[in-house]
């Protein structure tokens, strides 16, 4: 991959590269058995330098493999105390290099080296220079930038490597459009001292690359300066197909795939489902299927589904549960339908339209991104900066700021989260540049009429697309939502064209019942709501971001009253969530009590009541006066002295908070006032993330019946439905499926796996174990043995997978010294790498045993014999 014209060096001044081999992770534990350094000019590598050490304790097998240091090679080795002044000599008076190398550092310092210098960290500046890249670690970056890395995790290697990589990141830097580098440079100024970005940004400026001057945010043009506009999405364009039932091209379509050697082999049962899809879609009924592992489910509903919609003009939305079947079949099966398509009709595959629609929270909002950065102050604990107070707890925020911006403005960006593969750790931060709240998709500003609008974008997309692919939650939401607006607003078309779907395919239907439950339930969080009361009003002067500082110079009385009523709200909030909190202490089995009918006739029910309410009515009112402020901000007269953009981005805010109040009163009004024989309400205490932080109470609501909500959302509303999963029946009837979903009377399938599960699997089930109530060392010892005993007998070639990092932590210290004996490596979820990096351990050496938790229970492919057991 080319990485731009740039083809000079570096700021003047010296520069180390360097890099450490060690006997494991944790600083002040792990010892250093090999260190590589490369001192370089800006134009010229002055020295090269690697040393093996000999530590007290040799590496284990898995290290041993990694960089291909074996103890035989260490025991003639020098210890580090013969090596470190080498080093200091090394490092003196030059600028360190690294990937990720303040823990090389880290590791230095515990080795009494002086390490407390600012250093250049290619890690954090490649994932905000190449935001999207498939990986971000140093043999993957190089070699996506066209130069190998040959015999990488050896020390003296891995710094060279690190030193062209920082070369071919400023070729990144020259690159960028004046706005990326604008963008970036807000958010490196609101970390101060703290950015991780600051000597890189220091290193390009006297590199020559100094930042271009120019306004961010400034209005986009097309390539001739003209502005772009949206335009009106178009429906599903009409294809002219052969005259034959759609039974008939289907068979065509798969018979000549496999005939012409496409690479798909002859499955009957998976032709026999799609004949059934689409006698269905063509008689416009409605089907169930289920059909086993192996089947090929996807291309069995996708073939009949796009040659219907493309014969039709019409639209047919494929709903999933799970993001790695969304992303199988937008990155796999998609390609592979058009090539069938070609085989009925040449071309055909290129004339069909398919998309991927997710849920708002995934898409980022340019103007949420851009009045972020608008705020420049370096931070401290009494300065606001991109929206709020940043202390040094913020730099997660300050980077992802930074992504975003170079993302944001690439060709190919279409706004979706997943891109840039972010953890959990960033969800708080993501929210709030995301399009969750956003309402301006109809009010004709700049980003949504110019096309620039992610959202709408991806709206647009699935408006003229022949199939769109969902997730159950947005299926089931979407359709509440627009069922509401024809009771509301029966005339607003625009809100429900989407949800009027000509046909609909559900795909991992078994876990449709739980995905309907929780789009359908209503929930109001302590933490949530009292965050988005401080975005409205705050005591601490400090907060000047709140909605009522940003409008009191223009609207000096609707900002008091804003003020007023959100402390109002504040108190009658806290007052009834510590009533919630002495409920729970004296109802709770556990962290959660469900609002029986018993539970509402104790004696402290009513003053849970009467607070509710209260709160319920605050909330309500404060509601009103966030709507008056977004009607007044928008009012040119109004605030003279604000920018367009600022009073649609202050409209667009207050509507928001406005929205989550009424969310929020209606869920404690819901508390107090719903039928128990209809809906079910908890209470629930939630454990937070980190440890030192309070437990957070949360009220929830859920409808009793969903089957009866489904049967009004999609049962009833849509002729064209085929169900379909590997696990629907029970003893082969569909009788629990149909009451729990409310279907009514449908066409029935059903497939077996084309796997001989009897000649080539075998499942053991321990009788022996004890009960995890029990003692947690009793248990871990026992879970222990059991995997020693399988990975054992397997020669690795084994995947373990927990519910908890902690019993996977637990066990994995248990059996690691055991499997290293044996000549097997343990490879850990966490501290051994990422999801994706510990099954590649798997893949590159099959006498591997990877241990996992959520991420590796679902969406796992390791072809052969590499995996063979679970």
């Amino acid at each position: 991959m080319g990485v731009g014209p740039y083809t000079g060096g570096m700021a003047a001044g010296e520069y180390v590269a360097l890099d450490l081999e060690l006997t494991g992770l944790k600083v002040g534990t792990a010892e250093i058995i090999e260190v590589g350094v490369v001192r370089c000019t800006p134009h010229e590598v002055l020295e090269e330098w690697t040393s093996l050490v000999r530590p007290y304790t040799m590496p284990d097998l898995r290290i041993q493999r990694m960089t291909g240091i074996a103890p035989a090679m260490l025991r003639d080795a020098p210890p580090f105390e013969e090596v470190v002044e080498r080093i200091r000599e090394l490092l003196d008076g030059a600028t360190p290099i690294g990937h990720n190398v303040r823990f090389d550092l880290d590791h230095l310092g515990a080795a009494g080296v002086d390490v407390s210098r600012a250093a250049v960290d290619t890690l954090p500046i490649a994932q905000v220079l190449d935001p999207t890249a498939p990986s971000h670690r140093l043999g993957d970056l190089c070699g996506r930038y066209g130069f190998e890395v040959e015999g990488a995790h050896r020390a003296l290697v891995d710094a060279e490597a690190s030193r062209r990589l920082l070369l071919a990141l400023l070729g990144r830097w020259s690159g960028l459009s004046a706005m990326q580098r604008e963008q970036v440079a807000a958010a490196n100024a609101s970390m101060g001292m703290l950015s991780p970005l600051r000597p890189f940004m220091a290193l390009a400026d006297g590199a020559g690359l100094a930042r271009a001057g120019g306004r961010f945010g400034r209005r986009r043009r097309g390539p001739n300066g003209a502005t772009p506009r949206r335009t009106v999405p178009e429906p599903p364009p009409r294809v002219e197909l052969p005259e034959e039932s759609l039974a008939s091209l289907t068979r065509r379509a798969f018979e000549s795939a496999i005939e012409q050697q496409s690479g798909m082999e002859r499955r009957e049962e998976q032709l026999a489902m799609a004949l059934d899809a689409a006698r269905a879609l063509d008689a416009g009924e409605q089907a169930v299927v289920e059909a086993g592992t192996g089947v090929g489910k996807s291309l069995a509903y996708l073939a009949p589904a796009a040659l219907w919609a493309m014969r039709e003009g019409m639209r047919v939305i494929v709903s999933t549960h799970t993001r790695n079947l969304q992303a199988q079949l937008s990155s796999g099966d998609f390609a592979q339908l058009r090539g069938m398509l070609d085989y009925v009709q040449p071309g055909l595959g290129s004339e069909l339209r398919a998309t991927v629609l997710k849920g708002r929270g995934n898409y980022l909002c340019r103007r949420a991104l851009e009045t972020a950065l608008a705020w420049r102050e370096p931070p401290s604990q009494s300065s606001p900066s991109m929206g709020g107070e940043v202390g040094p707890a913020d730099v997660d925020r300050a980077m992802l700021l930074a992504r975003a911006a170079v993302w944001s403005e690439q060709a190919d960006c279409g706004g979706d989260r997943e891109a840039l593969r972010l953890s959990r750790d960033f969800d708080e931060h993501w929210a709030r540049l995301s399009a969750e709240r956003v309402s301006c998709l109809n009010d004709g500003t700049d980003q949504v009429a110019m096309g620039a609008c992610f959202l709408a974008r991806a709206f647009d997309a699935a408006a003229g697309a022949h199939i769109t692919v969902v997730n159950h939650a947005w299926l089931i939401s979407n359709l509440e939502a627009a069922q509401q607006a024809r009771l509301e607003v029966p005339d607003d078309a625009d809100f429900v064209h989407l949800a009027e779907s000509d046909a609909v395919i559900i795909d991992e239907a078994q876990f449709l019942e739980d995905a309907a439950t929780n789009a359908l339930r209503t929930s109001v969080n302590e933490a949530a709501l009292n965050a988005a009361l401080d975005g409205i009003h705050s005591g601490d002067r400090r907060r000047t971001a709140t909605l009522a500082r940003r409008v009191e110079g223009d609207l000096p009385t609707t900002a008091d009253e804003l003020s007023q009523g959100a402390a109002a709200a504040r108190a009658a909030v806290e007052s009834a969530w510590e009533a919630y909190g002495r409920f729970l202490h004296s109802f709770a089995d556990g962290d959660a009590v469900v609002f029986t009918g018993g539970m509402r006739a104790q004696p402290d029910w009513e003053q849970v009541e009467s607070l509710t309410g209260a709160a319920g009515e605050s909330l309500a009112s404060l509601t009103e006066r966030l709507r008056k402020l977004a009607r007044a901000v928008e009012s040119n007269s109004a605030t003279s002295g604000s920018s367009g953009d600022e009073r649609r981005q202050i409209a667009e805010d207050a509507r928001a908070a406005a929205d989550t109040c009424e969310e929020a009163a209606e869920a404690l009004q819901q508390a107090i006032e719903a039928d128990p024989g209809r809906t079910v309400v908890w209470l629930e205490r939630q454990r937070t993330r980190r440890r030192r932080d309070p437990d957070i109470v949360a009220l929830d609501a859920a409808p009793i019946d969903i089957g009866a909500k489904l049967d009004s959302l999609i049962w009833s509303r849509c002729p064209r439905v085929v169900l379909t999963g590997a696990t629907l029946t029970v003893d082969g009837e569909w009788d629990f499926l149909r009451g729990r979903l409310g279907l009514p009377e449908m066409l029935e399938s059903r497939y077996d796996s084309p796997f001989d599960y009897e000649r080539n699997g075998r499942i053991f089930v321990a009788n022996d174990m004890p009960s995890v109530q029990g003692p947690t060392s009793e248990v871990a010892e026992a879970q222990a043995n059991a995997i020693l005993t399988l990975a054992r007998a397997a020669g690795g070639r084994t995947l373990a997978l927990f519910t908890a990092h902690g019993t996977m932590r637990r066990v994995a210290d248990l059996v690691r010294g055991t499997l290293e004996n044996d000549g097997i490596s343990l490879a850990v979820q966490g501290p051994d790498g990422s999801p994706a990096q510990v099954v590649d351990d798997l893949r590159g050496n099959p006498r591997t045993v990877v241990f996992g938790v959520a991420a590796l229970w679902t969406g796992i492919d390791v072809p052969g014999e590499a995996l063979s057991q679970v």
